[in-house]
């Protein structure tokens, strides 16, 4: 059992690699990028307590 779950993470890892070096479009180009003028900020509420 030991060795069929070995052999298939090295046979999914032998794909995975194939894949990364036949495909050229890097995970990059599929992210849309915001519009800045939308975008809006807002500073993080931290609430630091002391033990008294």
């Amino acid at each position: 059992m030991v060795f069929l779950c070995l052999a298939v993470g090295v046979f999914s890892l032998l794909i995975w690699a194939k894949l990364r070096v036949v495909t050229g479009i890097p995970r990059s180009a599929y992210a849309e990028p915001e519009n800045p003028k939308t975008l809006r900020v807002t500073p993080a509420k931290s609430e630091v307590t002391t033990p008294e």
